[in-house]
């Protein structure tokens, strides 16, 4: 869940308020002394009075939408039976989420094969004993598979933002 940087300012805010209040008044709890006003502003925004006013706000447009919505809701169905409502799904974020998707499924590709080629070098260097082309006891193509294998694990696991 991602905090909102409004909510930590708030907070900070609140932390700093009441530790200057405590040291001019010790005996202050700046929680008891906001609750009513909290509590009051939430019955105003939230209650059932609030609800009522908004309602009244919203009747004059509902007297508007309301004779047409069974047309409309006919019309959808009739779409729906002909097979000619579509959806279009055009929205950034979608967008965004195919592209993460993608990078992701590389990235696993990736560090997929880099971990092959790794176990490939390991796999070499336990069979072949001895090779002709050799560097520090080890078969130069473990160290090509294992190199190579070691690269694709760096890059598929770096994060490139």
């Amino acid at each position: 869940m991602e905090v909102q940087p409004q909510l930590v300012l708030l907070q900070k805010t609140l932390l700093n308020v009441e530790g200057l209040g405590r040291q001019l008044y010790p005996e202050l709890d700046l929680w008891k002394t906001a609750k009513p006003i909290l509590e009051q502003w939430m019955h105003e925004k939230m209650g059932w009075q609030a609800a009522l006013a908004t309602f009244k706000q919203e009747v004059p447009n509902w007297a508007e939408t309301l004779p047409t919505l069974p047309r409309k809701l006919h019309e959808i169905a009739q779409q729906v039976q002909a097979g000619k409502l579509k959806m279009q799904l055009s929205s950034h974020d979608l967008q965004q989420l195919k592209q993460e998707v993608r990078d992701a499924s590389f990235r696993n590709a990736g560090a997929l094969s880099g971990a092959a080629f790794i176990i490939g070098a390991a796999v070499i260097k336990g069979l072949d004993g001895y090779a002709p082309s050799m560097f520090i006891g080890i078969p130069t193509m473990s160290w090509v598979f294992g190199l190579w294998g070691g690269i694709l694990l760096y890059l598929s696991l770096s994060d490139k933002k």
